[in-house]
């Protein structure tokens, strides 16, 4: 017969076990400076394996810039889930789009999951696209503004939405955070190339905004 002594204990032991399994993904970072951090370091938005670096040439529409260097991060379970601002600047928008739930190791695959896009202008005016998407077991974006709507930049009705909803003109700082995802998956960002310089290669950890990602020359 089980007791209610013992059930307590049962109870106890699995919440510790819980607790030992998640705080690993929410641990304290070193804690950034913003006043003492160069305006043109780019930091990393996330912890993971980068393996994904890549040139694009000739994009030019809307806000994003007609060169960029995109580089992708693949969070796995094991990885911390909370993502940061890699510059201090402020927000233009940033909202959630639908898609599908497939496993993140490809990122062929991944760009199509459920995502969150997050633009934001530096200090030094440089426009920074954040994408952050789901996997096969993350099911749930978290955003630390906020709440986001889910809709497509592909939709007519995007435009029309009331500028509010779509958060913009918020301030952010380098290092703090902008969100989470719930059990890991993908974080991909891109930067204006343009006198950019890389300080990383693919295979390599990235550890958040301990990391930096590469500095305007």
């Amino acid at each position: 017969m089980v007791t209610k002594s013992s059930l307590i204990v049962v109870l106890i032991i699995l919440f510790l076990l819980i607790l030992i399994y998640i705080v690993p993904f929410f641990p304290e970072i070193e804690k950034i400076n913003p006043a003492l951090m160069p305006s043109q370091i780019v930091m990393s938005p996330a912890f993971g394996t980068i393996d994904h670096v890549k040139y694009i040439s000739g994009i030019g529409k809307g806000d994003m810039p007609v060169d960029v260097v995109v580089i992708s991060i693949y969070l796995s379970l094991l990885d911390t889930h909370v993502q940061y601002y890699p510059m201090s600047g402020y927000l233009i928008h940033q909202y959630k789009e639908k898609g599908k739930n497939e496993f993140a190791t490809d990122r062929g695959v991944a760009i199509y999951n459920n995502s969150s896009k997050t633009v934001m202008q530096s200090l030094n005016n440089k426009v920074i696209h954040i994408y952050r998407y789901t996997g096969y077991f993350s099911r749930r974006l978290v955003s630390c503004k906020d709440d986001m709507p889910y809709i497509s930049d592909r939709d007519p009705t995007f435009a029309a939405l009331p500028r509010a909803k779509v958060i913009t003109h918020q301030n952010v700082t380098v290092g703090k955070p902008m969100g989470a995802i719930l059990l890991g998956s993908r974080v991909e960002i891109m930067i204006p190339a343009k006198n950019f310089e890389l300080s990383i290669m693919k295979g390599e950890k990235v550890y958040g905004p301990n990391t930096m990602l590469g500095i305007y020359r």
